[in-house]
């Protein structure tokens, strides 16, 4: 088979088709499997023709305006609800074990309208907001995943973790098609966090070619960070626990220790601890002096709830043990920093983590024994303050 290259950028159509069936390689576009593949396998590769394979890449409509109109089949329900998923050669990626469980649910689940929903909801991280899937570009081992949140080319930390975390029932072992996300979202993420740890969103990474576009909104935050890569830099104490959580996830479905010391892991672990050990802090020190906080956040906005009052600061808080979230999940700024969710994950995926963190040989000394330190700091303080 000829070595051609055309849509997959540096990776050639010869190797493609074992790779192709779970969307692999295939950066930066909406137009994916099954088509195109079907059509290598009858000659594009033989013919060059790498225009006709991006001449149906451009028939794929844009999922927003595919999802604003209705298609058959319809349920057979009292609502008849419409079949909202894009063509298979449209969608961005695709997972046997993802369509497995959707076909296996059919007999489950007894009302037509209940499940048309499930099957059109249950995917749709993986038909719409799979941007792009590559390599890191000074390691092609380290796989990335760059996912987006809505319509917005920006990857979320909390947002991109919990869209891909109900994946993990179709994860077994590594092998499989979305174990393959999640290591590619863990790695973007890790390096999101080493980069700057109180950002919540980013823009795609240079490997990606997608275009950046810059957020020119007038902030200013504390630590700096770099427009070109950061989309948004809102800290939600969630956006750390949901890293935690999916590392845990790919770790206990696939018992994959080995992944977590190859690239930038241990590196975003060391970050969170030291950037939580800064949110630990209170606003005054024991003689009234004020302790400089390494986190702030001003914004010029119509509302209150767009940016930290008292200079960016946010409100005082005192030591107790539980650690700021200056934003809520909503990007809203916090009333109240000590958020009792994101502190009872935070405690819960430390630990676990922690875990996996003493298993790898190339763990820095007495890590694990931090992260285990700090969560249980965390549960005796949400035992005091929050009973």
């Amino acid at each position: 088979m000829a070595s051609k290259i055309c849509l997959f950028r540096n990776f050639p159509i010869g190797r493609m088709p074992s790779q192709f069936h779970s969307g692999a390689y295939f950066p930066g576009s909406q137009c994916l499997m099954a088509k195109l593949a079907s059509n290598l396998a009858r000659g594009f590769e033989r013919s060059g023709s790498c225009a006709a394979a991006r001449r149906y890449c451009r028939r794929c409509p844009n999922y927003s305006t595919h999802s604003q109109q209705r298609h058959e089949p319809l349920s057979t329900g009292a609502y008849a609800l419409s079949y909202q998923r894009p063509d298979p050669a449209c969608r961005t990626f695709n997972s046997s074990g993802v369509e497995e469980i959707i076909v296996r649910l059919k007999d489950k689940i007894y009302d037509p309208d209940l499940y048309r929903l499930f099957e059109n909801t249950f995917p749709n991280t993986l038909d719409t907001a799979i941007k792009w899937r590559g390599a890191a570009a000074n390691n092609t081992a380290e796989e990335l995943c760059f996912v987006i949140t809505g319509d917005i080319n920006a990857m979320w930390i909390r947002d991109s973790a919990d869209q891909i975390a109900p994946y993990k029932s179709a994860m077994k072992n590594t092998t499989d098609d979305i174990a393959s996300i999640f290591r590619g979202v863990l790695n973007m993420q890790a390096r999101f966090l080493v980069i700057s740890p109180y950002c919540n969103a980013f823009h795609p990474p240079p490997e990606s070619g997608m275009t950046v576009e810059i957020n020119n909104h007038p902030y200013s935050v504390t630590p700096p960070y770099d427009k070109n890569l950061v989309f948004t830099c809102n800290f939600e104490l969630d956006d750390f626990a949901a890293f935690l959580q999916i590392g845990h996830d790919y770790y206990t479905a696939t018992g994959d220790v080995d992944f977590f010391g190859k690239f930038q892991w241990i590196y975003a672990i060391q970050s969170i601890m030291s950037a939580s050990k800064a949110l630990k802090q209170p606003t005054y020190g024991p003689d009234g002096e004020w302790v400089v906080p390494e986190y702030t956040f001003q914004s010029q906005t119509m509302t209150g709830s767009g940016t930290l009052g008292n200079h960016g600061i946010g409100n005082p808080v005192n030591y107790t043990g539980l650690l700021r979230s200056p934003f809520r999940p909503s990007d809203d700024a916090a009333t109240y920093d000590f958020s009792i969710p994101a502190n009872m994950m935070m405690a819960v995926y430390l630990e676990s983590n922690a875990n996996i963190m003493e298993r790898l040989p190339n763990a820095p000394a007495g890590l694990a024994t931090e992260m285990r330190d700090m969560a249980s700091e965390i549960r005796e303080a949400i035992k005091t303050w929050a009973p």
